[in-house]
């Protein structure tokens, strides 16, 4: 027997760095098309209030303006989301998600991303198309396909998104070494630009492969859909003619719901169910934030104590040895008491208390690594009255550990 071993270790590391940069090249790519539609949904949500806060308002009026605020953030949010899902480090997590939903969430960032000289049309599927995957990643392979589809179309053109499903027979899987029989849900990015000569087709996915010139590519954008499409346990396929345009069909596994998923994975309840006498701390360094928890929590019937910071909430709770059932704290604040530190200090004289954790951040850069404590929940920012006062009382409903 004769074998070979190499260190690839180093490799490894310079492909990931080079990966994350260019992820961060498309968010500077996206960041002023972003500011102006955050701009926008400012403009819709300061307006609506300037209007209700003046008083002028019918009761029709009033509440068609409420509503819109609301749809408004929620834009924004998703916005931010999106974001913080391209520039992240964050292993893949999968769960179960329709396709449609997340082509839609990307149609508008896919518009700032490609210009004004390229006409982007999106064609859904008429039902839900259910798979097993990271949304995050799915919306990194679609961001990918359409910078590819848009560098072959330096003076404009049309690219086609379309989200559709396909049977395959055993008899439509010869002569396609990855096809398989099966129901499979399809993305389709079409572009009407240069084509790919066959002789390059073959090497469009190999890691580093690029035809553009030096200091234009890394070669690793294909490379990534590919890698992506493999963990979702897909494949992709590539129809193209020179100087007739390009076709990236992405094949995922039909997913079998047995059970309908619940909005945000929280089972609705009652409102009334999510009152309660508790007694909560607070440590949020944004005052409005603070301001907003304590007014919501007060108006459900709890007992609330306030910290501008995890030092002062530590003070207050030493001075004052109040009772407590939960923290509810910030993850990022001043004075040198994160709530990671702060959870885990108080927890050494009351090993009892409950405790949600809340950021801005996503989990992984909130706490800069460091493992969260056990038996934390985490909210990440923005959040609803409804989902924070459920996170609250499921908490608080946990039984006692022991």
């Amino acid at each position: 027997m004769i074998g070979a071993l190499a260190d690839i270790t180093e490799r490894k590391r310079l492909q990931e760095q080079v990966l994350q940069s260019q992820k961060m090249d498309a968010v500077g790519q996206l960041a002023g098309g972003v500011a102006h539609d955050f701009n926008n949904l400012l403009t819709v949500i300061l307006g609506n209030l300037s209007l209700l806060r003046l008083g002028v308002a019918h009761p029709t009026e009033a509440t068609n303006a409420i509503t819109e605020s609301y749809r408004a953030a929620q834009r924004a949010a998703d916005l931010t989301r999106q974001l913080l899902t391209f520039s992240r480090r964050e292993p893949v997590a999968l769960r179960p998600v329709d396709l449609n939903a997340v082509v839609a969430d990307m149609a508008r960032m896919c518009h700032r991303l490609v210009g004004e000289t390229i006409t982007i049309t999106t064609t859904s599927y008429p039902g839900k198309l259910p798979v097993h995957a990271d949304p995050g990643m799915i919306e990194q392979l679609l961001m990918n396909l359409v910078i590819n589809s848009r560098d072959a179309m330096p003076q404009g053109g049309r690219l086609l998104i379309a989200t559709g499903e396909r049977l395959f027979f055993n008899r439509d899987v010869g002569g396609h070494p990855l096809r398989r029989a099966g129901r499979f849900v399809r993305l389709a990015v079409t572009d009407n630009g240069s084509g790919i000569p066959p002789e390059v087709i073959a090497h469009i996915f190999e890691p580093f492969f690029t035809t553009k010139e030096a200091g234009k590519g890394t070669g690793l954008g294909l490379a990534m859909v590919f890698g992506i499409v493999q963990q979702h346990k897909g494949w992709i396929e590539v129809e193209s003619t020179v100087g007739a345009g390009t076709t990236f069909f992405v094949y995922l596994p039909w997913l079998q719901l047995t059970t309908a998923e619940p909005k945000d994975g929280v089972a609705q309840r009652d409102p009334a169910s999510l009152a309660g006498k508790e007694r909560i701390l607070i440590a949020e360094d944004e005052a409005q934030v603070r301001l907003w928890m304590k007014t919501a929590l007060i108006r459900y019937g709890y007992q609330v104590h306030l910290a501008e910071s995890g030092a002062q909430a530590l003070a207050f709770v030493r001075e004052q040895q109040p009772e407590l059932d939960l923290l509810i704290s910030d993850i990022v604040m001043p004075g040198g008491v994160s709530g990671r530190e702060l959870c885990l200090e108080l927890r050494q004289t009351r090993p009892q208390l409950k405790v949600i954790l809340c950021s801005g951040y996503d989990r992984e850069s909130a706490t800069n690594g460091s493992p969260m404590p056990p038996n934390v929940i985490f909210l990440q920012k923005p959040f609803g009255m409804e989902k924070f006062l459920r996170a609250v009382r499921d908490k608080l409903d946990e039984p006692a550990r022991t």
